[in-house]
């Protein structure tokens, strides 16, 4: 069999910034290491993450013990990832300011045992540029306030997710979202995502336990 490519085989996520931004001595960081430990090079995910690919094996965990001393620590984010769009503060359509929610977010999935992988978009405006609609998680502003919706999928089996509550303020979003993780993650089956646990409970259902007092 032919030997696998060192790409392949060694790659390591670097979390950057929750918005998705990283300054300029950050990446004068990103640069050093791969440096150091002759990465051969960095691609940009989907999820707006950094991923070094193409090291020594043997060097991986020097290189994750050194990442996680410079950045978000790399194995924090393996239950998920938001994707954030920049917002009121440097998109014209945005009606709301996104940095502290995303942040108050990553730090609620670093805190939680999850059952499966979740996904969070979160859109300064209508129009969900992150594509909160098909994520496990999303939020997008309006004129009134946050939009909670769960339950969404891309991949084979798309779903739409539903709308959980609307016309929150930043606090009341993120304790909207903290109550969807916190049910979900003590009664879904193991791996099931949201989008599998929302069809097999029933939005009412979940809405019901949710937005009650």
């Amino acid at each position: 069999m032919p030997k696998r490519s060192a790409k392949k085989q060694t790659s390591l996520l670097i979390p950057g910034n929750p918005t998705g931004s990283l300054s300029i001595a950050a990446l004068e960081d990103i640069i050093a290491l791969a440096r150091t430990f002759g990465v051969r090079e960095v691609q940009i995910t989907s999820a707006k993450r950094l991923a070094l690919c193409g090291f020594a094996e043997a060097d991986r965990e020097e290189l994750a013990t050194a990442v996680a001393e410079k950045f978000q620590g790399p194995d924090a984010m393996l239950q998920g990832y938001i994707v954030c769009c920049r917002g009121r503060r440097q998109c014209p359509h945005g009606c709301r300011q996104t940095e502290a929610l995303s942040q108050g977010l990553t730090d609620l999935l670093a805190s939680l045992s999850l059952p499966a992988k979740v996904k969070i978009g979160i859109s300064g405006c209508p129009r969900n540029c992150s594509a909160g609609s098909t994520r496990d998680v999303g939020l997008f502003a309006n004129m009134k306030g946050w939009v909670v919706v769960f339950g969404g999928n891309a991949g084979c089996r798309p779903r739409i997710a539903d709308t959980i509550a609307e016309g929150l303020s930043r606090q009341a979003a993120l304790q909207a979202v903290e109550k969807c993780l916190d049910f979900y993650s003590k009664n879904a089956l193991p791996r099931e995502r949201t989008a599998r646990f929302v069809e097999r409970l029933g939005i009412t259902t979940i809405k019901e336990i949710i937005i009650a007092p």
